[in-house]
């Protein structure tokens, strides 16, 4: 096991961080580098569609647009990556990280996409949120496999 902090770890966590990291941050490379925004627009509009088709009879569906999904996006495609981060190397402070690593992607985009990327306050904010919540899903697991030694802070 391994102490890093005030929170303990083991390998198998760090492990399964790892799994979870690498693919993650793969994919998250390639949907915020890639240079066509139209592409990955008309693909989450074809996901809307089909939210709509299946669920589009709910009270109040019409205003779930395409939009709002593409910001459930934004904050689901961070929370793998706080959480993988954090059963890594335990640390609050990982959410701070991911939330400045929001911020230079928007600076990436709107310097080498131009008008094909745009940068948007929302993304960064919803990016963040996605890291909050990865980073304290990895706590919650770090707690709950806390070695029953008393090694580990229960708070």
């Amino acid at each position: 096991m391994g102490e890093i902090g005030r929170y303990t770890t083991t390998r198998g966590l760090r492990r399964v961080g790892l799994a979870i990291l690498i693919p993650c941050a793969a994919l998250c490379v390639l949907l915020i580098l890639f240079p066509s925004g139209s592409v990955i627009a008309s693909a989450n509009f074809k996901v809307w569609e089909a939210f709509q088709a299946v669920f589009g009879w709910l009270p109040h569906a019409e205003t779930f647009t395409p939009g709002r999904l593409e910001r459930v996006w934004n904050v689901v495609m961070f929370i793998p990556l706080g959480f993988g981060l954090v059963l890594l190397w335990p640390h609050w402070w990982w959410a701070s990280v991911l939330l400045l690593a929001s911020i230079g992607i928007e600076g990436v985009q709107f310097l080498f996409y131009g008008g094909a990327r745009l940068p948007e306050a929302w993304d960064i904010v919803t990016n963040g949120l996605g890291g909050i919540i990865g980073v304290a899903a990895g706590f919650v697991v770090l707690w709950l496999f806390r070695p029953e030694d008393g090694r580990a802070d229960d708070g």
